[in-house]
């Protein structure tokens, strides 16, 4: 096992939550990570989405992009939420990310 200094461990900034999944999930499991990224949208914070994958599921990256497109469309039907996307879903390695920021509200 190895032993991280508190100054050597990866750090996540402020304000930014992560939210992981799997290219192949289940309905509930798939909700459950849809109720987590509206929550901490409607909180203000930017959400990162992670798809990983293992060693020979890297083959199955169009069903891990299409995982995160139709979390999209799923949060685009909510009207209570509103977003947009940051970075559109990129491929390193073995994880897929996409990032989505909660819209800034103006008072008029």
């Amino acid at each position: 096992m190895i032993n991280f200094n508190r100054s050597e461990k990866p750090k996540i900034p402020d304000g930014v939550r992560q939210v992981k999944m799997r290219y192949k999930m289940d309905d509930h499991d798939f909700r459950v990570r849809l109720d987590q990224t509206r929550r901490f949208l409607k909180a203000g914070d930017t959400v990162d989405i992670l798809v990983i994958f293992r060693s020979t599921e890297v083959r199955k990256f169009s069903q891990g992009r299409e995982q995160l497109y139709r979390l999209e469309w799923e949060l685009r039907k909510d009207v209570s939420t509103s977003f947009f996307v940051e970075s559109p879903p990129t491929r390193d390695d073995r994880i897929i990310k996409m990032t989505l920021k909660p819209t800034p509200f103006i008072n008029t």
